[in-house]
């Protein structure tokens, strides 16, 4: 053993720490001076002793004491060196006050710290994103356009066809019938809470949907229009467009519509020019306005509980392959007008998630079309209505391959009751009004109107209640269309000036429904039939409907031909692409120099000060598992006991 130093002049303190150094072998060169104010107060050993974890035991082995003094060591040399304002001056301050001080100041600053760090990731987490908006040149295809009649059924000539068309005005009739027993019912007995399940009933009752219900039977299907009634002539790029180039698609409220189909994926129908010669033109003939008749208006259109237009033809313009939403979607198009529609296509970008809530699906389940959020809903509402109402609504689609003939399968506004208890369709208006008792008519609405309440309720609630368990996110890529339109009277007088003569009439002569409609509407004894009766003829209040009192063949070719006529041109205005694309907001660059800049503004810490901290992390854990470790332990069992 090496021989001790002259100590003369040396503290219990220094005294203890060297002799505690020499132990274990350990250089004593670190040790630093105390002062003589600190030696005078800890005469007896203080400086050593409160350096010491707190609870200590009275006796200490070599290999505890080793490591503290080789924690205390390291955390002194960080002290030292460290970057990080603040733990410098309190290791090097002198008095407890100015310790203190400078220990509140660290900890407040770290408090700070801590919570700008909680404000960081909490922006994060949201994941927030950003909107940009750009226009660009991109290949894009002709939108598909789908066309209805507001109308839903036309009237035929085909005696072989009468019986079926009684059996249907039959089948109305009944509801009419049932519907004013039921209210006189009520109004008689007070029964007000009856009385919802009425106004479901009638709500249905002045819908096209109450035709829609009905019509389930492939005999009954010719009363819908058809493409041949309704599309004169056709013509895209200047190309003549055929009724192979539609698809039918049935719609509750307008019976058959018609879509003209297009691919994205075929050269033809991708956009190469702008303007209104190289997009579709359709020329449609409606064949509802008869001034010679009276029509099935049911004077619904002057109600305020019947929001569609009472004649013309509903359009709408959607992305290729989308299932068309006329009802939600569409536009009406009003006789006698040319509408040109001038196109710009949008593109919607949005992020999948945690930053977006999109979809990469074709297709939607249990449909043949291209995927789109509100065909999804739709698709999610009829499931709802057929799993708790046990029947479909015309709302939404049916499943691809149902049968609509099983009894299962039905609309929740088809009574098949009504064809139950009358048997054959030959009972007239009179004897079905008196045999229907009031017993019989609540018992019918007691039986039939839950599957209207039922579907009514879910309808009312579903965006509430059903929508976020449908999970239908939107697609990623979401395309859509800004409509420039505009109106004007079609066709013009001038036109069709000279019955005889008239290019306009050699068009019509051109199909066969229009030209046999005009033939049977100016046929020379149904108009004198009309003249003569002079009610129509002189009344004031008719003029606007008939024109002149002066009333003639010429006059009234003008109204059949104002009145039945829709001209529809729709193209691309421009083949500029508008793009609003979503981006991150906040990203993970950001959040590493925002929590930098926190760092260093509040304590003074940068990437430098970080691996510091690190190395003197590493150093203290090694020192503890290299004290604790078995082989150690088995060959220091010396024990040093404190002075």
């Amino acid at each position: 053993m090496s021989k001790e130093p002259n100590m003369e002049g040396w503290s219990k303190a220094q005294i203890r720490n060297y002799r505690g150094t020499l132990l274990y072998g350990t250089d004593t060169s670190h040790i630093h001076p105390i002062s003589p104010k600190i030696q005078k107060k800890n005469i007896n050993g203080g400086v050593w002793e409160k350096n010491l974890p707190p609870n200590r035991p009275a006796v200490l082995t070599e290999e505890q004491l080793k490591e503290w003094h080789d924690v205390k060591t390291a955390t002194g040399d960080f002290a030292d060196v460290s970057t990080t304002h603040g733990v410098l001056q309190i290791h090097t301050s002198t008095t407890w006050i100015t310790k203190f001080f400078w220990f509140a100041v660290v900890v407040s600053v770290s408090s700070m710290t801590i919570n700008g760090l909680v404000l960081i990731f909490q922006r994060y987490l949201k994941f927030p994103v950003k909107d940009s908006i750009m226009k660009e040149y991109k290949v894009m295809a002709f939108p598909s356009v789908t066309i209805c009649g507001i109308y839903p059924l036309q009237s035929r000539e085909n005696d072989n066809k009468t019986a079926l068309t009684k059996m249907l005005i039959y089948e109305l009739e009944r509801r009419d019938i049932l519907y004013k027993k039921a209210e006189k019912l009520l109004v008689a007995g007070n029964k007000t809470e009856f009385w919802e399940s009425i106004k479901a009933y009638k709500k249905r009752l002045i819908t096209n949907e109450r035709y829609f219900e009905t019509i389930q039977d492939p005999k009954l299907e010719y009363l819908y229009t058809n493409f041949k009634d309704m599309v004169i002539q056709c013509t895209y790029n200047g190309v003549t467009c055929s009724e192979d180039d539609f698809e039918e698609f049935e719609h509750a409220m307008y019976g058959k519509c018609f879509t003209f189909r297009t691919n994205k994926f075929e050269e033809e129908y991708i956009a190469k020019e702008t303007g209104p010669s190289t997009g579709i033109t359709i020329i449609m003939f409606t064949g509802t306005f008869d001034p010679l008749e009276d029509q099935d208006t049911q004077d619904y259109g002057f109600s305020t509980e019947h929001a569609t237009a009472s004649d013309g033809v509903r359009m709408n313009i959607h992305p290729p392959s989308s299932m068309p939403q006329p009802y939600n979607k569409g536009m009406d198009l009003a006789p006698g007008h040319f509408t040109s529609i001038g196109l710009t296509q949008t593109l919607r970008s949005t992020l999948i998630p945690p930053h977006g809530d999109c979809t990469y699906n074709r297709y939607n389940p249990g449909t043949n079309f291209s995927y789109t959020k509100d065909t999804c809903l739709m698709t999610c509402l009829q499931t709802n209505v057929k799993r708790e109402c046990g029947c479909f609504t015309p709302r939404g689609p049916i499943p691809a391959g149902t049968n609509l003939s099983l009894p299962e399968n039905v609309y929740c506004g088809k009574f098949e009751h009504f064809l139950v208890y009358y048997g054959e369709h030959n009972i007239t208006s009179n004897a079905m009004n008196e045999s229907i008792d009031a017993d019989y008519t609540q018992r019918i609405f007691e039986e039939l109107t839950p599957k209207l309440d039922c579907e009514n309720r879910i309808l009312q609630t579903f965006y509430r209640k059903y929508a976020e368990d449908c999970k239908c996110a939107r697609p990623c890529d979401e395309i859509g269309y800004k409509q420039v339109i505009n109106l004007s009277q079609w066709p013009h007088e001038k036109y069709y000036q000279g019955l005889d003569k008239r290019r306009f009439f050699e068009l019509i002569n051109g199909n066969p429904v229009s030209k046999k409609y005009f033939e049977e509407k100016l046929d020379t004894d149904k108009l004198d039939q009309y003249l003569a009766d002079t009610t129509k003829f002189t009344e004031e209040t008719n003029k606007d409907i008939y024109g002149h009192t002066m009333f003639t063949k010429y006059q009234l070719a003008n109204k059949l031909i104002e009145k039945n006529f829709i001209k529809l041109n729709v193209y691309f205005q421009s083949l500029e692409v508008e793009i609003v694309s979503s981006s991150k907001a906040y990203q993970l660059d950001q959040v590493i120099s925002d929590i930098g800049g926190v760092f260093g503004f509040y304590i003074g810490i940068s990437i430098v000060s970080i691996f510091e901290l690190g190395s003197l992390l590493m150093k203290i854990g090694k020192i503890t598992m290299c004290a604790r470790k078995p082989e150690e332990m088995k060959k220091r069992q010396k024990v040093v006991h404190l002075i």
